[in-house]
């Protein structure tokens, strides 16, 4: 794709949310968690490939797409990540929620999977409009913080990449296990590092037993 501005209004365009950050709550969140998203528009403009991912992030319930900019909270319009129906739609928030270090949720999905303003909506392009103007954000939910825990604004870019590593050391001396979980999460928009790693989730964690 070509780096020239115009390109990324183009069907087949690709966006990303940054580094997902308790910070970027309104109001802000103290939360060790961070995450990613990463949105692709296929080259019809029907359909949106997504991964979503959340580190250090416990008992998340469910994960959307909102409109609305970085001062406000504004409405659901997609649901990335939650309960499902029978048909395996994500249809509102998970009763426990889950405990997520890594790829949280991806899949594909259409106009038909859009809700709230959007629901009545024929084809993406309200949707696209929105998350090429910086108006749409991802925001992922947890039981302890309902509202959002970690969220960051939309953007178009020409390339991302997202990298995601875990390492797990298991020691045992008299009989006693230490168990220690290191992971990294690694984000690139256009050639640039995306830091704001929070100051309280160096991702790691250490329990004993």
């Amino acid at each position: 794709m070509s780096a020239d501005e115009d390109s990324r209004t183009e069907v087949g365009a690709l966006f990303s949310s940054g580094r997902l950050l308790g910070a970027n709550e309104v109001p802000p969140v103290d939360s060790p968690g961070d995450g990613a998203a990463v949105v692709a528009v296929s080259p019809d403009g029907d359909e949106l490939q997504y991964f979503l991912y959340a580190r250090n992030t416990e008992r998340v319930t469910q994960a959307h797409i909102h409109v609305g900019g970085p001062d406000e909270n504004g409405s659901v319009v997609l649901f990335l990540f939650g309960r499902e129906d029978e048909d395996g739609r994500f249809v509102g928030a998970l009763d426990q929620g889950v405990t997520s270090n890594g790829l949280l949720a991806s899949g594909t999905l259409s106009a038909d999977d859009l809700v709230g303003p959007l629901a009545d909506a024929d084809s993406l392009d309200s949707l696209l409009e929105e998350m090429r103007s910086g108006n749409a954000y991802v925001n992922v939910h947890t039981a302890a913080t309902p509202g959002g825990e970690i969220r960051e604004q939309v953007r178009p870019v020409d390339t991302v990449e997202v990298e995601f590593e875990e390492e797990v050391t298991v020691t045992g001396t008299s009989g006693l296990l230490d168990f220690e979980l290191e992971t990294e999460l690694e984000i690139e928009e256009d050639g640039e590092s995306v830091g704001g790693v929070p100051d309280s989730g160096d991702g790691s964690s250490d329990d004993g037993e």
